[in-house]
């Protein structure tokens, strides 16, 4: 049987406060086009799966819920006689998913956002061999005593596939897939992404090896899981950190299932529209008489993150650099790292001063800070308020 996996695609995504929906609708449009390109060549695909976190937040945009529903239209439209699978992930509401759900199965997409429907498996039958069929379980994210008396993730899971394994006992001709969300012990995380997938309490994967295939949701970086090479996570199809460590291309899994053999998994690259780069250097490098092109070119089409090295902030910034950079997200002055001992010692005897002053009266830094900025307030009464506000917080802190 043939399958084709993808997560993660939190809708309604921003960078720096600009919206990534045009280039999730190009994603979604490249999902359509894999899905075609399968079953122009006689190889169509049994099932989509998607284990969750469709959505970015609980409360998405309503252009974010346009985008899934013109995906799902077209993709009924186009391929009728396609199961598609949606879990909500702990980004999603699963009351919102939940909307519509028995209409949505009339058109063979079967959205699972409730424990109840873990006991109750959505069989399929191979378009190429009507022997053979699949047993697919959903698993929506588990929240801490979604099971009476129940808290961690690990017992969690335990319970969710003890109650799939006994009831698939009813159904051991099919291929047992299982589609769930959460976070896998050992998986690789950077930190950005460890900020993004939230927080959540590892589970061994070793609950999912007796099934045939476990397509998993919530890590955004492709890799397998186990010892036995049938738990995959898809990752995300875009990068959302704009972290340049994380070099990693985007996949659709594609997964062929046949009976007595292990699952062979292949990656389908995506094409990001746009990439996330972060650029660190001189604003005279990239914009003005001495800008060189050998660095600029290659960014043309990128999102860019600019951290200016320069000791002075330069005019407009952001408008100058969009001229050069027409994505531009971002722009900041680098921040002098702690320790760096390129300034005089006369400097840094004044700046230990100004510390072992504020230590001992912290409305100095107060009055520092107001120098340093070069900032007279004329108001003396608003200033004294500020002041004491400022105090006030030093205290909080130091307690």
């Amino acid at each position: 049987m043939h399958f084709l996996q993808t997560s993660d695609w939190h809708l309604g995504r921003l960078l720096f406060n600009s919206s990534l929906l045009d280039d999730q609708k190009e994603i979604l449009n490249q999902i359509i086009s894999q899905i075609s390109t399968a079953s122009q060549e006689g190889n169509e695909y049994d099932a989509l799966l998607i284990p969750g976190d469709i959505y970015d937040r609980a409360n998405p945009p309503k252009e974010a819920m346009t985008v899934l529903s013109d995906f799902l239209t077209e993709l009924s439209n186009k391929f009728p006689k396609l199961n598609v699978f949606i879990l909500s992930g702990n980004h999603d509401d699963a009351k919102l998913l939940y909307f519509a759900k028995d209409f949505f199965r009339k058109a063979n997409i079967h959205i699972c956002t409730d424990l109840s429907d873990i006991q109750k498996p959505v069989i399929i039958t191979s378009k190429k061999n009507e022997s053979e069929k699949a047993a697919i379980y959903q698993i929506p994210y588990l929240e801490a005593y979604s099971f009476a008396d129940l808290r961690r993730q690990q017992e969690l899971y335990e319970k969710a596939t003890e109650i799939i394994k006994e009831n698939h006992k009813n159904n051991e001709d099919c291929f047992s897939i299982v589609c769930a969300h959460l976070f896998a012990i050992k998986s690789i995380v950077n930190d950005a992404e460890r900020s993004s997938v939230g927080p959540a309490e590892e589970v061994d994967t070793t609950l999912f090896e007796d099934f045939d295939y476990t397509a998993l949701g919530h890590i955004h970086s492709y890799q397998p899981c186990g010892k036995k090479n049938n738990i995959f996570y898809s990752g995300s199809p875009l990068k959302f950190n704009p972290d340049n460590k994380d070099k990693e291309n985007k996949f659709l899994l594609d997964i062929t299932l046949t009976k007595n053999q292990k699952p062979e998994v292949k990656k389908i690259p995506l094409i990001a529209p746009h990439k996330i780069t972060t650029i660190t250097g001189s604003f005279a490098d990239y914009f003005g008489k001495n800008s060189k092109d050998s660095l600029i070119e290659p960014y043309k089409n990128d999102y860019i993150i600019f951290i200016c090295t320069d000791d002075v902030l330069p005019d407009s910034p952001m408008q100058n650099l969009k001229t050069v950079f027409p994505f531009i997200k971002s722009f900041r002055m680098e921040e002098r790292a702690k320790g760096q001992n390129n300034n005089s010692a006369e400097e840094r005897i004044a700046r230990q001063n100004i510390i072992e002053e504020f230590e001992s009266k912290p409305e100095n830094l107060f009055n520092k800070f107001l120098e340093d900025i070069n900032a007279k307030i004329q108001d003396k009464e608003l200033e004294t308020k500020e002041k004491e506000l400022f105090l006030q917080y030093i205290k909080k802190e130091q307690e």
